[in-house]
């Protein structure tokens, strides 16, 4: 396969559209993270591509400096958004602050950008609103369990816009969750959702908030799909390139710590919130835009990494059997990064739709994580460490069986049964 002509270097910035990109780390390369294959020969031969973070040196833009082929992700995509911890919760309350802010009536147009198996768009249906997602994966569109939703297989354009106003109108809301990272050409798809939007209608963003992710060292929020990594300073500035403005933003702790923000057109009636301005300055005062910020972090991982293969390394040794838990792409990042998936005898997880399937790079199956209670693996390594608690709380009977439980950040910690 020719790589190089699936990943095409950022030449200029997707904000400011300045050519003064400025290289800060390289993680390892990895296959597509969410890839996961039904045979293990295949997963174990998945070609791996770069992982390397830059910043714009005039408007401080974070970004991938390479940009994969988004077809390559999206094929046989299997993400669904129902089986991340809180996001359920989390889409009821957005959509209760979406209300509030818009006084939104019954009836209203609401489309969801990436509506992957529409969970965002059926709370808003139990509100009343007319509802249209657009989500690129054909798999995941067919997990859509909702007939009352119209779902455009396809990726958002112009063509995309114009399809959905002759059918519907205009938009009152336009959302993103957890998909704008996701973006190539995010100036045009911001100007074609402004088109879409009615004159007081609200863009909402959901998006991972990289200053609160850093603070807890989630560098595995870090792979191909994801090519921004947003502060509210450079959203705002984004929205200004498209004709719009934002009103506020506000953050919750969802995916190691997000921001959510709301826009409308430039000039429109709602007032400015004050939390944009907080925002904004905690980021000037944090000099999150500025690169030294970004070796510190690379150093501080690089630390870690040394530390976990340290002493999962000499626990194989000394023949202990060691399972993972969770399969995503998160994981896959973390994996090849800190370069421990040949010491795991394979990886459970709660998505359904992995089981039997093979990680991408290392092989290792997925499977249920029911198997722990039979198998009793000496240590179960947290992958899936940003979600810890709800892990813990679910599988507090392995611990009374003697299993040992590892999480492996922020901080390296080894639960045993006389810690909880």
């Amino acid at each position: 396969m020719a790589i190089k002509h699936l990943m095409l270097p950022l030449e200029f910035c997707r904000v400011c559209r300045s050519p003064n990109l400025f290289s800060l780390f390289e993680l390892s390369p990895t296959p597509p993270g969410d890839l996961f294959y039904p045979n293990q020969s295949d997963a174990l031969a998945a070609d791996k591509y770069p992982l390397r973070l830059g910043i714009c040196d005039d408007c401080g833009y974070l970004h991938l400096q390479d940009t994969l082929d988004p077809k390559i992700s999206y094929a046989n995509y299997i993400y669904e958004s129902k089986v991340t911890v809180g996001l359920g919760s989390r889409f009821t309350q957005l959509v209760e602050e979406i209300i509030s802010i818009t006084n939104l009536q019954k009836g209203s147009l609401v489309v969801d950008l990436g509506s992957n198996d529409g969970s965002l768009l059926k709370s808003f249906q139990e509100k009343g609103m007319v509802t249209v997602g657009v989500e690129p994966s054909k798999p995941i569109v067919e997990l859509t369990d909702n007939s009352d939703t119209v779902v455009i297989n396809e990726y958002f354009s112009s063509g995309t816009t114009q399809k959905i106003k002759d059918k519907f109108g205009h938009a009152s809301v336009v959302t993103a969750s957890y998909v704008y990272a996701n973006i190539d050409n995010l100036a045009n798809f911001t100007k074609n959702v402004n088109n879409l939007l009615s004159d007081d209608g609200l863009f909402v963003v959901q998006t991972g908030y990289h200053p609160a992710q850093i603070d807890i060292l989630n560098f595995d929020y870090i792979y191909h799909e994801h090519f921004s990594y947003f502060s509210v300073s450079v959203l705002k500035r984004l929205m200004e390139t498209a004709g719009l403005e934002l009103i506020d933003a506000r953050s919750n702790p969802l995916k190691g710590g997000s921001v959510t923000i709301f826009a409308q057109k430039s000039g429109g009636a709602r007032s400015i919130s004050e939390n944009v301005n907080q925002f904004r300055s905690y980021e000037q005062n944090r000099k999150i835009h500025k690169p030294e910020i970004y070796f510190d972090f690379a150093k501080t991982i690089q630390s870690k990494k040394e530390n976990t293969l340290h002493i999962l390394t000499d626990a194989v040794a000394k023949g202990a059997s060691i399972v993972g838990y969770g399969a995503s792409h998160s994981t896959t990042t973390l994996l090849h990064h800190f370069e421990i998936g040949h010491l795991f005898d394979y990886l459970v997880d709660d998505n359904r739709r992995k089981l039997g399937l093979y990680s991408p790079g290392y092989g290792l199956e997925v499977r249920p994580s029911e198997t722990l209670f039979d198998e009793k693996p000496d240590y179960v390594v947290i992958l899936a460490w940003q979600h810890t608690e709800s892990i813990i709380q679910r599988n507090r009977s392995l611990l009374d069986q003697g299993i040992q439980f590892i999480v492996p950040l922020p901080d390296f910690r080894i639960l045993r049964a006389q810690d909880h």
